[in-house]
């Protein structure tokens, strides 16, 4: 029974090393900044409890929310949902982006706007020429 059970256990092993378990994979958890083609400053920072704040500086206008956000890393692109915002304008609307990691410091993000409420859901299926490079702060 012993010898059956080292092979079984050295496979496993194996397996844990190689499958899903890779470190060297971007994460979205962090603090990101980026410059939007309208030259407002973005910040998210995402927490591993899949909340948010995001904020704009704007010289028009500032403000900043907290969310919620879901992310799949399995689709290509990885796909992200941004949602329950906290700041009253944003209540109804949620987010359908898409990122492209550049690295483990650097990401783009595109995504639309979307107002559940009235049935408009629609994700990006490629960046846009107003997709945003954001850069990890911390």
């Amino acid at each position: 029974m012993n010898r059956r059970l080292a092979p079984i256990l050295a496979t496993i092993g194996m397996l844990l090393m190689t499958c899903g378990c890779d470190k060297d994979s971007p994460s979205i958890v962090g603090k990101w900044m980026g410059i939007a083609p309208d030259k407002e400053k973005i910040t998210y920072h995402f927490k591993a409890d899949n909340t948010l704040i995001w904020t704009v500086d704007s010289p028009d206008e500032s403000f900043s929310t907290s969310a919620k956000y879901s992310i799949d890393y399995t689709t290509k692109p990885i796909q992200i949902d941004i949602f329950d915002f906290s700041f009253s304008p944003l209540k109804e609307f949620l987010f359908f982006g898409i990122i492209e990691f550049n690295g483990m410091d650097k990401l783009i993000l595109y995504g639309e706007p979307s107002n559940a409420t009235k049935g408009i859901t629609k994700r990006p299926a490629m960046l846009g020429t107003d997709s945003i490079e954001f850069e990890r702060t911390e």
